[in-house]
C-alpha cells in the first residue's frame, strides 16, 4: 500500500509535479485520471479500470474525429485521501493521449490552434450529438472575432468531453453529482487533467458541469503523479529519469504499461 498524500513530503511532491509537467504537459497532449474503490457492474475496481479502457478510447476517437495515440499507465493501489474514514484502497491510473497537430492547443489560441471540422463547430459551439452532451453557446449575437470563435470552439469541446466522461462514469454505477459524497468512495472516477495549454474556469450551470483546466489539484495528488511518472520512466517522453523522485514503493495491480 502506498502512503497517502498527507504522508508525503511537500517538496518531493512539488519536484515530481514539475518533472511530470515538463515532460508530459504539452500542447499536443490530453490527460485523464482514472480511479475507483467500489465494485461496479464490471467487477472489482481493477476490473473496472481495465474494462473502461476500450470504451474510453472509443469515446475519445469519436470526440476528436482524428487518429489518437493512447498511453496507459499501470494501475496502482493507493490509500484514500480525505473523505469519510474507513474507505477501501483505491485503484488509480492515468491515460495520456497524444494529439495530432490539428488538435494541439497552445496558449492564447489563434484560429489555427485547433482545426475543428466546420460541420461540428460554428458560432454556437461544438456539436455534441455523439454523446448526448449539452454544450454552452460560446458567443453572443455580436460579430465575433476569429480568436473568439476559436476560443468558443475549444470551450464547447472541453465541456462536451467532460459530459461524455460523466456519462461513462454513470454507466459504471457512479451516481449523479448531487447524490455524491464529497471525496467519498466511487465505482469510477474520470478526471480531465489538462488539454494542451487550454485554461478554463467555468461555473456549473443548469445544463453544464463546472470545469477547470488544467485540473487545479493534479500537481498535489500523488495518486495522479505516480502513474504519470511511470509514463516518463517507460520512455513515453524525453525527460530525465524520475525514479529518484518516486514518492513511495509502488503496488502495481496490472503490471504493465500500455500503448495503443
Amino acid at each position: 500500500m502506498r502512503a497517502s498524500l498527507a504522508d508525503q513530503d511537500d517538496g518531493q511532491l512539488s519536484c515530481l509535479a514539475a518533472a511530470v509537467a515538463q515532460a508530459l504537459q504539452r500542447p499536443d497532449t490530453l490527460a485523464i485520471a482514472l480511479g475507483a474503490n467500489l465494485p461496479s457492474p464490471a467487477g472489482e475496481p481493477a476490473d473496472t479500470l481495465l474494462a473502461v479502457r476500450p470504451l474510453l478510447e472509443q469515446l475519445l476517437q469519436g470526440w476528436a474525429q482524428a487518429s489518437l495515440l493512447f498511453r496507459w499507465s499501470p494501475l496502482l493501489q493507493t490509500a484514500p485521501v480525505g473523505g469519510p474514514p474507513g474507505q477501501r484502497p483505491y485503484c488509480n491510473g492515468v491515460l495520456l493521449v497524444e494529439l495530432p497537430p490539428a488538435l494541439a492547443v497552445k496558449a492564447a489560441p489563434s484560429p489555427s490552434a485547433v482545426a475543428l471540422d466546420a460541420t461540428r463547430c460554428d458560432a454556437t459551439g461544438w456539436d455534441a450529438t455523439e454523446c448526448n452532451a449539452t454544450v454552452p453557446h460560446g458567443l453572443d449575437s455580436a460579430a465575433p472575432t476569429s480568436a473568439a470563435l476559436a476560443r468558443a470552439a475549444l470551450t464547447s469541446a472541453a465541456v462536451e468531453l467532460l459530459q461524455c466522461l460523466q456519462q461513462l462514469e454513470a454507466e459504471f454505477g457512479r451516481p449523479p453529482q448531487l447524490e455524491r459524497q464529497h471525496w467519498g468512495p466511487r465505482s469510477l472516477d474520470l478526471d480531465l487533467l489538462w488539454w494542451g495549454d487550454l485554461e478554463l474556469d467555468l461555473p456549473a450551470t443548469a445544463a453544464t458541469p463546472a470545469l477547470q483546466l488544467p485540473h487545479p489539484l493534479w500537481r498535489q495528488r500523488s495518486f495522479v503523479l505516480e502513474p504519470l511518472a511511470t509514463l516518463i520512466e517507460a520512455g513515453c517522453a524525453d525527460a530525465p529519469a524520475v525514479s529518484q523522485l518516486s514518492l513511495s514503493p509502488r503496488n502495481t495491480l496490472d503490471g504493465s504499461i500500455g500503448t495503443a
